[in-house]
């Protein structure tokens, strides 16, 4: 009998396998189609914004009952079909823009209700997130890699018929997955009065507009990273490697993080993962031509996400907890993944049109920056909501 433990992870693992299937190479799929930088980053943004309304919805509908896994099974079915719907769609921006958020509408749900499923499973072990968190980092890692080899060999058209079987399996691993034992929800309006009383903290509002600006940062690297490297030469086969370093390097740092979270504060492990982001969009922006800068800059990845999420979690369980905890989670996508993946697509998109890559780049930079600045002047604040 496999543990929930195991369960667990297998979903990540499919979950982020599909990611892996999709981030890199959905771009170079609208490229195929005719689509222009911009028009690319527009459709990403569309599809990013219903990060905004989706987890939120999913949250609310969840706080109305004591199970969570039939939502989740339910996000990967609705998902899949509004996948498909790309099979028949014209290569024309507004079909495209709307199945892709069809799709996305259902898909950003899943996560943040089955992070709160986990942590039930973990109760009195979150230290030990990280270690299960990993898996969805490998399934990643094998997704970017054979995708990439199977796309380079049999051409991009295989995008599609790939992410459809994934989903699939994800969907059946989904059954596998047992209920969490849920402590008693209190009554909505206290559930909502408790939400309203932890978003108006200095520290929370600060934490919040943070991770805005390092999803917004992300925005050129999740959109044309894939499309850059093989504009300067390197083959497809070698963009997946570059991209599986930075997931290796993800990996290896969630499984170190909870010893970095045992000694350090998630408050002040979050500044380092700012600052040593906007580094690395410098780096990707200007060094791109150079091999070992280019590596060097993938490897970053261990810290401007893998530490990044790790520390980030903590905050929002330890602000966000009891009742609140499935909206927390929803919350922490919807700004961070949703209002920032949306704005860092879109300005990018327009950017690299019209001024190029190290100009987008060095605006990344600068979102992350900025971010960095946000946490330092209200640290004091987000380090108490942590104590708690």
């Amino acid at each position: 009998m496999l543990s929930s433990h195991v369960r667990l992870a297998a979903v990540y693992f499919l979950f982020f396998a599909i990611i892996g299937a999709f981030l890199p190479y959905l771009p170079v799929y609208l490229q195929s189609l005719g689509f222009g930088a911009a028009d690319i980053g527009a459709i990403l943004a569309v599809g990013m914004t219903t990060k905004v309304i989706a987890p939120n919805l999913w949250a609310w509908l969840s706080d109305r009952q004591t199970q969570r896994v039939p939502l989740v099974r339910g996000g990967v079915l609705a998902s899949m079909g509004a996948f498909a719907l790309l099979v028949w769609t014209p290569p024309l921006f507004w079909p495209v823009a709307l199945a892709l958020a069809f799709h996305s509408f259902f898909w950003n749900g899943i996560l943040p209700q089955f992070e709160v499923v986990t942590l039930q499973h973990m109760r009195g072990r979150e230290a030990d997130y990280g270690g299960v968190r990993l898996w969805g980092s490998i399934g990643f890692v094998l997704a970017v890699l054979g995708v990439g080899t199977i796309t380079q060999a049999y051409g991009i058209h295989t995008f599609l018929p790939t992410v459809l079987a994934l989903q699939l399996v994800l969907l059946l691993l989904t059954l596998l997955v047992p209920e969490a034992q849920a402590a008693r929800q209190p009554e909505l309006p206290q559930a909502v009065n408790k939400l309203w009383s932890v978003v108006r903290e200095p520290g929370v509002v600060a934490f919040l507009v943070a991770i805005a600006l390092m999803q917004a940062s992300h925005g050129p690297y999740y959109t044309f990273f894939t499309i850059q490297v093989e504009s300067l030469g390197y083959t497809r086969v070698e963009a997946s490697i570059l991209w599986v370093l930075g997931v290796v390097a993800e990996v290896a740092m969630f499984a170190y993080a909870p010893a970095l979270l045992r000694r350090y504060n998630a408050d002040y492990l979050l500044i380092i993962c700012f600052a040593v982001t906007s580094l690395r969009w410098l780096m990707t922006g200007f060094g791109a031509e150079q091999v070992v800068v280019l590596v060097l800059a993938q490897l970053m990845h261990a810290v401007s996400f893998g530490l990044y999420h790790a520390a980030a979690i903590q905050i929002v369980r330890a602000r966000f907890s009891g009742a609140v905890q499935g909206r927390g989670q929803a919350l922490y996508s919807s700004i961070g993944y949703g209002v920032g993946g949306a704005v860092g697509g879109l300005a990018s998109g327009v950017l690299w049109e019209n001024f190029g890559p190290q100009t987008t780049y060095t605006m990344a930079a600068i979102a992350a920056i900025a971010g960095t600045i946000v946490l330092l002047l209200y640290r004091r604040h987000v380090a108490v909501n942590i104590a708690r």
